[in-house]
C-alpha cells in the first residue's frame, strides 16, 4: 500500500468506519464511505477501489468490499492490514485535529495533576509529565517506553501521570475496554503492572485476554470481570476524556510539561531537551 501510494497511482483509498473515526485518524490520501449513498457519490465503477477499516478482523471493509462487487464494481480490493498494519509499519496518518477558523485549542492542562491521577513519583517533584494514551495505540505504547528512559534519566525528580483517551470504537475497538481493565486493576492496587501488560500485548486485548491478565497478575478475578462486564470505569475514563479535550487534546499520545502541551518530536531526546530546559 505504501508503494503504491507513494507512485501516486490512479486509485481511490476508501476507509469504510465511520465519520468520527474518519476524522481521529485515517492513511492519507482517503476518503470516507461508510453508506451506499456515499459510494454511489463518490466512486465509480472504472475507479480501482482499495477499501480498508481498522485490522483484519474488521468487518467493515469486507462488508464494503461485498457491497460494492454486488454494485457491480470490478475494480475493488481490500487492505486487510488497515490502520493496525498501517500504524505498526511505523507510516504517519492524517487526522482532522484543527479547531473551526478562529478557534485557538488550549495549550495548558485544565485539570492540574493530583492524588487521584495514576501516578508514579512525588507530585512535588520538579518536572511533571502527564501523558493522555490509548491503550491501543502503536504510538503511545512507543512513548511509555520513552517515558521509563525519562524515569531513568530525571529519578525522583520527575513525577508521571498517565490519564485515559481511548479513540472512538470505529478506530481502536479495544482501546475502551482496556483502560477499564487498567482502572479494575487499579482498585486492587496493580494498575501499573496492567498497564504494561495491555502496553507490552497491545496485539491481545479482547475480553478473554484481559482475563488472562488479571489471573496472571493475581487479580480477584471475578470482581475484575464484574467491574468490566458492567463498565463500573467508564466515569473515570470520561472524567479523563473530559480533562483532555478542555486541554486541547485531539490525538494520542499528547504530553504536557509542567502543564504546559508539548508540540515537539516524540523521541526521548526532544523531550529531555525540553524537560531540562523548564
Amino acid at each position: 500500500m505504501k508503494e503504491k501510494l507513494a507512485r501516486k497511482d490512479n486509485f481511490k483509498l476508501v476507509m469504510t468506519l465511520g465519520e468520527d473515526a474518519f476524522h481521529s485518524g485515517r492513511i492519507p490520501g482517503s476518503i470516507n464511505i461508510s453508506s451506499i449513498e456515499q459510494a454511489r457519490g463518490q466512486v465509480s465503477r472504472e475507479d480501482e477501489i482499495v477499501v480498508y477499516c481498522h485490522d483484519e478482523n474488521c468487518p467493515a471493509s469486507k462488508a464494503a468490499y461485498q457491497v460494492l462487487v454486488s454494485l457491480g464494481f470490478s475494480r475493488v480490493r481490500r487492505y486487510a492490514g488497515g490502520m493496525r498494519d498501517w500504524q505498526l509499519a511505523g507510516y504517519p496518518t492524517e487526522r482532522d485535529t484543527e479547531p473551526g477558523e478562529g478557534v485557538v485549542l488550549p495549550t495548558s492542562l485544565s485539570q492540574p495533576v493530583t492524588q487521584e491521577d495514576h501516578v508514579q513519583g512525588r507530585l512535588g517533584a520538579s518536572h511533571i509529565l502527564v501523558v493522555y494514551g490509548d491503550y491501543e495505540c502503536p504510538y503511545t505504547r512507543r512513548t511509555m517506553a520513552h517515558v521509563k528512559g525519562l524515569q531513568r534519566r530525571f529519578g525522583n525528580e520527575l513525577c508521571f501521570a498517565y490519564r485515559h483517551f481511548p479513540a472512538p470504537p470505529e478506530l481502536h475497538p479495544h482501546a475502551r475496554i482496556a483502560a477499564g481493565a487498567a482502572l479494575s486493576a487499579d482498585f486492587q492496587g496493580k494498575m501499573w503492572e496492567m498497564h504494561d501488560y495491555l502496553f507490552r500485548h497491545q496485539r491481545a486485548l479482547e475480553y478473554d485476554d484481559l482475563v488472562s491478565y488479571a489471573v496472571e497478575l493475581k487479580l480477584d478475578v471475578a470482581r475484575f470481570k464484574r467491574e468490566i462486564d458492567e463498565q463500573v470505569h467508564d466515569a473515570r475514563i470520561e472524567r479523563d476524556r473530559e480533562s483532555g479535550w478542555s486541554s486541547g487534546v485531539r490525538e494520542v499520545p499528547t504530553l504536557f510539561i509542567n502543564d504546559d502541551r508539548y508540540g515537539g518530536d516524540l523521541t526521548l531526546a526532544a523531550v529531555i531537551d525540553v524537560i531540562e530546559n523548564e
